[in-house]
């Protein structure tokens, strides 16, 4: 579960201290999902991937520590991205050498600035909201509550149907539906703050 303890100020301040592996774990976390999935994006295979979310995160905290990271030049998750950029590039020119495929430009391959922000944009939303999912079954919300959300809103039931299953009514399952959105909305928004996304 996300811890609420540390901003990504905080975090980004404890990085400094050598021997803190709670902080690097919590951005690792954060960021080597997103990674991976916008390597496999990219067309890498997952131990390819894999490599390059790790190259990245080791390449994140040296450069962190050696105070490269500016804050005033734009967000953590766009400098992850920025050296992510790379690693991948770096991946697709040795996976090309292997391959005997000179011919190809790795960089020219990947795809410009916006549609990489693009593709960077979709997997933190996708992140994000699997997080928050994680969160919301230890939220508070009853079970019957929250299945009667994944039953109208995740898997296209009707709203007639759902009741019928969960011994609830329509206007139960309506209800159960807007409470579990808004607590996603709340955990969401928590969730974007920490990570300033």
């Amino acid at each position: 579960m996300e811890t609420r303890v540390r901003t990504s100020t905080a975090l980004l301040e404890s990085l400094l201290e050598s021997r803190n592996e709670p902080a690097w774990s919590e951005l690792d976390r954060r960021y080597r999902p997103l990674v991976f999935a916008l390597a496999r994006r990219l067309r890498l295979e997952e131990a390819d991937a894999a490599d390059a979310a790790q190259e990245t995160m080791l390449r994140v905290l040296e450069d962190y520590r050696r105070g490269r990271y500016d804050r005033e030049r734009g967000s953590l998750g766009a400098w992850v991205l920025a050296i992510a950029r790379q690693r991948i590039a770096d991946l697709r020119r040795e996976r090309f050498r292997r391959r005997d495929l000179r011919g190809e430009s790795a960089i020219a391959s990947l795809p410009g600035e916006d549609e990489l922000s693009e593709l960077w944009n979709v997997e933190c939303r996708r992140v994000l909201l699997e997080r928050a999912t994680l969160r919301l079954q230890h939220s508070g919300l009853k079970e019957r509550t929250v299945r009667a959300f994944e039953l109208v809103a995740r898997e296209g039931q009707d709203a007639r149907e759902a009741a019928v299953a969960l011994d609830m009514t329509r206007d139960e399952v309506y209800v159960a539906k807007h409470r579990v959105l808004s607590k996603l909305r709340e955990i969401s928004n928590e969730l974007r703050e920490l990570w300033e996304l």
